[in-house]
């Protein structure tokens, strides 16, 4: 699920395992000029709409 953080600031949080290790994962969404930034992308579990 997106969490805004900051306006036109978005993440996703997730597990995520590296060798055995727990370590996470994190999306950032970045909105500017109308256009979306979109860095280290990962899937998603929900459905859109």
């Amino acid at each position: 699920m997106l969490k805004e953080i900051d306006t036109d600031i978005w993440v996703v949080d997730a597990p995520f395992k590296y060798f055995g290790l727990s370590v996470g994962t994190r999306m950032t969404v970045i909105r500017l000029n109308n256009r979306l930034a979109v860095i280290s992308p990962s899937k998603s579990k929900g459905k859109a709409g």
